[in-house]
């Protein structure tokens, strides 16, 4: 794909938690995959492009995500007799020996990078299913957003709707975070600060120079 665009070829993966292509687990549909995703390249570079100008500015930020109440340390060492949880008992048991307790929040990163008015990119960390990418889209515009996940920081599913092992409404935080970040890039300020309550943060708006960008999206 690289060779036939004459440009580096990168992958950037968007919210496909709980989506898997079937049939699958095998090398050569691996391959077949790969193929028919290079061809659908081919098609939207011989397509009519939509240039994306500038000026970039980006903002980026941790918001915690408070996790659900943790097994407790007997809990734990019963696990140590189960071969599947063995290892994952023993790194808790390690934590709560060197540090009292368990951590009980995520610092979970959220980006944003603002192109000018044609596009919206929305980087989320983990493993973060298709709902994030359906809402976020709704809200800020199907044509020029995008959303992707395993950005900055994989951690976990990122999940909706079934909160586990966040407390419910994980998804409200991380979606509120997401709109300041939004509105925090859309005028020209360097540094902003933003959030409420204990888990109040920082955010550093960019701006790059229109000039260094090449980019072009499919146009509808």
């Amino acid at each position: 794909m690289g060779r036939r665009a004459r440009r580096p070829a990168l992958f950037v993966t968007g919210c496909g938690a709980d989506a898997n292509p079937l049939p699958r687990r095998t090398v050569e549909l691996s391959k077949r995959y790969g193929r028919f995703l290079a061809d659908t390249v081919d098609l939207v570079l011989d397509g009519k492009m939509k240039p994306v100008a500038g000026p970039l500015r980006a903002a980026f930020e941790t918001v915690d995500l408070p996790f659900q109440q943790p097994a407790t340390r007997r809990e734990f060492e019963e696990r140590l007799s189960d071969p599947r949880l063995r290892n994952y008992a023993r790194l808790m048991l390690g934590i709560l020996d060197s540090e009292g307790k368990l951590p009980d929040r995520y610092p979970y990163p959220v980006q944003v990078w603002q192109f000018g008015r044609d596009l919206t990119w929305i980087l989320l960390g983990g493993e973060v299913v298709v709902d994030y990418s359906l809402r976020l889209k709704k809200q800020n515009g199907w044509e020029n957003v995008w959303v992707s996940g395993y950005s900055n920081d994989v951690m976990a599913y990122i999940p909706y709707g079934q909160p586990a092992p966040f407390r419910a409404a994980v998804e409200e935080i991380i979606i509120e975070k997401v709109g300041e970040l939004i509105t925090g890039t859309a005028g020209p300020q360097a540094v902003r600060s933003i959030g409420s309550g204990p888990f109040r943060g920082t955010a550093k708006a960019v701006t790059v120079n229109a000039m260094a960008l090449a980019l072009t999206i499919p146009a509808r």
